[in-house]
């Protein structure tokens, strides 16, 4: 449920900005808004996905801020 209120999240940014959803960059915070869940929350649902390899997360150089984006996923054919 929560990878799908971020999907949403980030098809909404995407089609706002006209980038592909691979495309588009985003935060924690940005997560927290969207969702209106507490940060303890999001943080441990996002460590999940990124463990999972739903997520990419790139730290920033200045300190202690992440970024995240969402990876593709390949359909399986049955």
């Amino acid at each position: 449920e929560f990878l799908k209120k971020v999907e949403d999240f980030v098809m909404a940014e995407a089609r706002k900005n006209k980038l592909a959803m691979e495309e588009v960059w985003f935060t924690s915070r940005m997560v927290r808004e969207a969702t209106r869940l507490p940060d303890h929350i999001v943080k441990r649902y996002v460590q999940q996905l990124e463990e999972l390899e739903y997520l990419h997360v790139e730290k920033s150089n200045r300190g202690g801020s992440f970024r995240y984006r969402l990876l593709p996923q390949k359909k399986l054919k049955l």
